[in-house]
């Protein structure tokens, strides 16, 4: 059954691989657009078929941003082919397990409505077993998930891809939550190897100095990261926290990363 979409002049943009149930709720919440992108990795599941219900646009996702294996190895050029094919001004990021809070929705309904171009920040929440997380020592999780293409040079950087914005262009932050399902900690510490990966392929010619200077701005945030976690544990009820032991793969991520980076440390494969 083919689902009718909104009429708000703004391309949804999902890049995906084998979305799963959480699939749906990604799609649900971008309805109100009048058109999403999805660029597909070759799902095997039901993800096209779902996407094509919901008349979003399915792309096979860019063979030179992928690697060997067929995954991402620079997200920037996935998202910047995502761009390139959307028919509106207004672009809007959702990953393909997120979901939308109805007054973010509103609130992008309102800036595209005004028309007035800009970048605007989204504010992220953590989901785990249907709970929304109030705590978290990577709070405020804020990104730019809206923007008018004028404003923008395009994305940067193959992993924790942002967008350039053009001089003179600041950003607002949108009321409402993006919502962001947990994975498993044994999945999301599959991820996260995969990053570490991807960034030290990227980071190639890493000098003895640049990788002191990057070791003590890692462990500097990591010891930040530890105080609030602290800190938020005496003030508020641990049921409303993130769960250390996703705090501590936050930690771990840092860690792996100093040492993956170290120069005599192998170079690897992606």
């Amino acid at each position: 059954m083919i689902i009718e979409r909104g009429k708000i002049k703004c391309s949804a943009l999902t890049f995906v691989k084998n979305g799963g149930d959480q699939f749906k709720n990604c799609l649900d919440s971008a309805l109100f657009c009048s058109e999403h992108i999805v660029l597909d990795s070759n799902s095997t599941d039901q993800t096209r078929a779902l996407a094509e219900n919901y008349e979003c646009k399915v792309i096979s996702q860019s063979k030179e941003c992928l690697s060997e294996n067929g995954c991402i190895k620079d997200y920037s050029c996935i998202t910047n082919q995502g761009i390139e094919a959307t028919e509106h001004d207004w672009v809007m990021i959702v990953s393909a397990d997120e979901d939308l809070s109805d007054e973010l929705q509103k609130g992008m309904t309102d800036v595209i409505e005004k028309d007035e171009p800009g970048a605007y920040l989204f504010e992220r929440k953590y989901v785990l077993n249907d709970k929304v997380v109030e705590h978290a020592s990577s709070y405020p999780n804020l990104q730019i998930r809206l923007f008018h293409r004028s404003c923008i040079n395009g994305f940067i950087k193959p992993i924790h891809e942002r967008p350039e914005l053009k001089e003179g262009v600041s950003t607002k932050i949108l009321p409402g939550i993006q919502y962001i399902p947990m994975d498993p900690t044994c999945d999301l510490a599959r991820k996260h190897n995969r990053y570490i990966a991807l960034e030290v392929y990227h980071r190639t010619g890493l000098t003895w100095r640049t990788w002191f200077r990057v070791t003590f701005e890692k462990l500097f945030r990591v010891c930040g990261r530890i105080a609030r976690i602290i800190i938020f544990r005496l003030r508020y009820p641990w049921h409303t926290c993130l769960p250390l032991r996703y705090e501590w793969l936050n930690i771990r991520y840092s860690l792996l990363l100093i040492l993956r980076l170290f120069p005599l440390y192998p170079r690897p494969r992606v």
